[in-house]
């Protein structure tokens, strides 16, 4: 007779495949290449300034913008779960006209002092972290901003070429866009009546659907 599997037989088989023994050497070599890309990505967006913070229309509260943005025309409505158009709230003033020089604040001189090294000029601090000696600048300080060498450049573009090049990576990559082709095909499926409708209601957010469908689809 076969042996029946019992609940804690059952138990003890599922306790046995951990998701150690599932992870193989492939799957490390892929994912560590992915994770050296997204690393150099956010390193090299820190250092080009690229970040939320470093905008300043991300951070009005840092920085004085004026004259002041303009209030958007479209606002959404929960309540109606619609767009309503708010043209005739914007005041009709003429170019130029709500702009006063005199509220603009302008800095004065600044005691940072630069210096060409390589090719790139560097920013330093203050004066008081400077020695000057004539036309001459010892330096003997940090500079306020991170900027690589070539060297540097080049050696994180070959590293990502390399894992870019994988054969592993490559057909992981593909069976990826194969799965969300098929998702996507699916999506327009269930929904291509209703996007329609949509987009002949509000033809203006045509283009903010397609990127909301695609993210919707990427992160289901």
């Amino acid at each position: 007779m076969r042996p029946r599997l019992s609940a804690n037989n059952l138990s003890d088989v599922a306790g046995a495949i951990t998701i150690a023994s599932a992870i193989t050497d492939d799957i490390v070599q892929i994912y560590s290449g992915v994770q050296h890309c997204l690393d150099l990505r956010h390193k090299y967006i820190a250092i080009s300034l690229q970040r939320n913070g470093d905008n300043p229309k991300n951070n009005v509260n840092h920085w004085n913008i004026y004259p002041p943005p303009p209030s958007p025309r479209w606002v959404f409505n929960p309540d109606t779960n619609t767009w309503e158009d708010h043209k005739h709230d914007i005041p009709k003033i003429g170019v130029g006209e709500d702009f006063d020089f005199t509220k603009c604040q302008i800095p004065g001189p600044d005691r940072r002092v630069f210096k060409l090294e390589t090719g790139v000029y560097q920013v330093y601090g203050d004066e008081k972290g400077t020695l000057k000696y004539g036309s001459h600048v010892t330096i003997d300080t940090e500079p306020i901003t991170e900027v690589p060498t070539l060297r540097e450049y080049y050696r994180d573009l070959d590293s990502i070429i390399a894992a870019a090049s994988e054969g592993e990576s490559k057909s992981f990559a593909y069976k990826r866009l194969q799965y969300l082709d098929g998702k996507w095909n699916l999506y327009i499926l269930m929904n291509e009546r209703q996007e329609m409708l949509d987009s002949k209601v509000y033809p203006f957010l045509m283009c903010l659907t397609c990127s909301v469908c695609l993210i919707a689809i990427t992160t289901m």
